[in-house]
């Protein structure tokens, strides 16, 4: 029975009975005023809940976003889910209840909360090889908090009117291949947490203007194209946790108020830049770092002296920084490390054997030193990865063999359409190992680990057929390394020698696709 349905004539008796019981100085009239004010109430409240549950089942996403919405998925040549966009109506479904933005691709999330028009806060179109200029209405969808458009095709420049999206903290371009200046409008957006740019074709320096994202914790910029110095501006963003900027055209000295002010990182890389040496001292600030990667400095000698404090770190990288003297005598408070790479650097004297005894070590890069002395004798079971090429330990002479071979990198033998016998060259490398042919004439080795890649493959394969060859097979196979390839030939007679190398492209595949994003740098 419904809570407004009229009872029977015997039952309303009962009640009235048990009513005067209940209430012996209610009148009649009184309670017949009750009453009517019971069903009042009720009607109200009931009334209350139909007027929510209307407002919640009939909340629709803004027309004018929707609009924007649906024309650049038609121009992107993509289309929603049926996870959301139920019946037409795109707040519905994955957009509007639990669901991360994270669990659906491609995906949007909407605030309904104003129960009669929903806004797009978030839009997620990562990894489909959309392909074009961004539409200039993505700018108009200003509710939008978190936008992710990374591993696409996308060309052009970021327009000015990316300053209109003021309330977004997270944004990510990433893995595209954007091009022309940053725009400065991008300081306007003071509500960003994480800024995302890299793998793209940008220009230029970083515009001062984002020194006013103050709440910024995350900057990935590595491999973007950026140019020129860190703007001092940069000095006030005190939040950050994580900065990422290998592979770009930075120059100048790394400032000193990274070391004075960015107090909260726990992730530092500036690996691959143009940067001027020496590493700042105001680093031994940083006491929160676990993970430190600088490499490539120029000019100027760095010392160990700013890893004094730094007891926190797990994974530390200063290849190629022109870093003199020894291995710090003290290595051994260093217990978290799990990956040391010092190589490339003028360290001198013995390997501390504190070096070889870090319980948590398991990859260890030493090489291209003026290292010498005899090593520690043993080492813990923890630690696999061992690097020592290129320092000044004694080696055994190795009798001449030879004057002329060939490898089939990463491959089988095979011999080519003029007769050219190519070694095999498949033997399994790790990223500190090295393979010696049976026949004594050439040796391989590889040092350097792929940088948080949980499978750690040297080799890769291609079925593609290859054009301007007719020895196709010779090119299906090759050998990666993350940091240093190198080929010996043993025993070889004195003279002179001419050394041939074939390459083709088999990784960066053509556009339009983010996998065609990249450049070939070669460094023989």
């Amino acid at each position: 029975m419904s809570l407004l349905s009229r009872p029977t004539s015997v039952s309303r008796r009962k009640n009235k009975a048990e009513m005067k019981k209940a209430l012996p100085w209610a009148t009649g009239r009184s309670y017949a005023l009750f009453s009517l004010s019971f069903y009042f109430i009720i009607i109200i409240m009931l009334m209350d809940i139909t007027v929510a549950q209307r407002n919640t089942t009939t909340a629709i996403t803004n027309p004018p976003e929707a609009r924007i919405l649906n024309s650049i998925f038609q121009r992107w040549e993509i289309s929603a889910t049926n996870q959301w966009n139920i019946s037409g109506e795109l707040c519905s479904g994955a957009a509007i209840d639990s669901t991360s933005i994270q669990e659906f691709n491609p995906a949007i999330k909407c605030d309904c909360s104003n129960r009669t028009a929903c806004h797009i806060t978030g839009l997620r179109v990562y990894a489909l090889d959309v392909m074009g200029e961004i539409p200039d209405e993505l700018w108009s969808l200003t509710f939008l908090d978190d936008l992710n458009l990374g591993q696409n095709f996308l060309t052009g420049t970021l327009s000015a009117s990316i300053g209109n999206l003021t309330r977004m903290k997270w944004l990510t371009f990433g893995i595209n291949a954007l091009s022309g200046e940053i725009p400065k409008e991008l300081g306007l957006l003071t509500n960003l947490l994480s800024l995302s740019l890299g793998t793209n074709n940008f220009s230029g320096p970083l515009p001062p203007e984002l020194g006013n994202l103050t709440k910024l914790t995350q900057i990935y910029f590595d491999s973007a194209g950026i140019t020129g110095p860190i703007p001092l501006t940069f000095a006030k963003l005190q939040n950050l946790e994580q900065v990422w900027t290998s592979d770009n055209g930075f120059t100048g000295r790394i400032p000193d108020f990274i070391g004075n002010n960015w107090s909260k990182l726990t992730i530092l890389r500036f690996e691959g830049n143009a940067f001027e040496g020496p590493i700042p001292a105001s680093f031994s600030n940083l006491t929160s770092l676990t993970d430190l990667r600088i490499s490539d400095l120029s000019n100027g000698s760095s010392s160990f002296d700013f890893l004094r404090n730094m007891k926190s770190l797990s994974k530390l990288v200063l290849r190629n920084n022109k870093i003199s003297g020894s291995i710090p005598s003290n290595i051994g408070e260093y217990q978290s490390l799990s990956l040391l790479d010092l190589s490339f650097n003028n360290l001198t004297g013995r390997i501390p054997d504190a070096v070889f005894n870090l319980s948590s070590l398991t990859h260890l890069f030493l090489g291209d030193n003026k290292l010498t002395g005899a090593l520690p004798a043993q080492k813990t079971l923890s630690l696999q990865t061992i690097n020592l090429v290129g320092n000044n330990f004694t080696t055994e002479q190795i009798e001449q063999s030879g004057s002329r071979f060939a490898i089939k990198c990463g491959g089988p033998q095979i011999t080519s359409t003029n007769q050219i016998l190519y070694e095999r060259d498949n033997e399994t490398l790790g990223p500190a190992t090295y393979f010696m042919t049976s026949t004594g004439r050439w040796a391989v080795s590889n040092a350097g680990l792929h940088s948080d890649r949980p499978n750690q493959s040297f080799t890769s394969f291609s079925s593609s057929q290859f054009t301007n060859t007719l020895d196709s097979e010779l090119f299906q196979t090759a050998r990666i390394s993350a940091g240093s390839l190198r080929y010996y030939g043993l025993g070889l007679e004195n003279g002179n020698y001419t050394v041939n190398l074939q390459f083709a492209e088999s990784e960066i595949l053509n556009p339009p696709t983010w996998r065609s994003v990249g450049r070939r740098v070669f460094d023989i």
